[in-house]
């Protein structure tokens, strides 16, 4: 039910009025990391709460109050003197959206671009524009392009349904998205190719390319 529970409990579950449900959530952990020194702490400094999108349940939109901790650090030479937890794999720190939802929307995003794949969201229940799933879509693909991929998918992507198509790049020995491409020509994909040398298979519509990964590596 709740997003990892390794990391927080459920204390409240609560059906609001307009088909809404509400997760009342707070972390399991008794201590926490500082994200500058490493030190461990178990002295709170306060309280806050972070509201976070969830998948939905059955089509039923779902909303999560997640009640979290600052700590201090009580290392002397520390710099960051009070820290926020962190709860990684419930939601990254500066999220909106839990992981699993990101997830969704991602794969989503991927199968369908960025109209569609806000007019089936909705109907699933997750409210995300297009430019949304375009953006979130994008800043993972960035966070996730600096390892050149051994075995390199390529296809064709649509930035817009009908009129505008460009070229995803996907690492398919982690099963992520790794690049986003503004064409879907093969001059901007041999270009991407040879600015990241080192991949050994490229899969195109389930071809495998290993000649043309080694020269342009090479």
């Amino acid at each position: 039910m709740v997003p990892d529970a390794g990391e927080v409990e459920l204390k409240e579950l609560v059906a609001q009025e307009r088909g809404r449900l509400i997760m009342r959530l707070r972390p399991v952990r008794e201590g926490s990391v500082c994200p500058e020194c490493g030190r461990s702490s178990r002295r709170v400094h306060s309280w806050y709460q972070r509201r976070l999108s969830d998948l939905p349940w059955e089509g039923i939109p779902v909303r999560i109050e997640l009640r979290v901790r600052r700590w201090f650090c009580d290392n002397d030479e520390c710099e960051q003197r009070i820290f926020t937890e962190r709860l990684a794999e419930t939601a990254p720190w500066y999220a909106r959206r839990t992981q699993r939802q990101s997830a969704a929307l991602e794969q989503i995003t991927m199968a369908l671009g960025g109209a569609a794949g806000s007019r089936f969201a909705v109907q699933l229940g997750i409210l995300a524009s297009d430019s949304t799933l375009l953006r979130q879509l994008r800043r993972r693909a960035v966070a996730n392009s600096a390892a050149t991929p051994r075995v390199l998918g390529i296809d064709d992507w649509a930035w817009r349904k009908g009129h505008r198509y460009g070229t995803i790049l996907c690492d398919l020995e982690r099963g992520k998205v790794i690049d986003l491409l503004p064409e879907r020509t093969a001059e901007s994909a041999e270009q991407w190719l040879r600015g990241h040398p080192g991949t050994e298979i490229i899969s195109r519509d389930r071809l495998f390319l290993c000649g043309f990964a080694a020269a342009t590596s090479g």
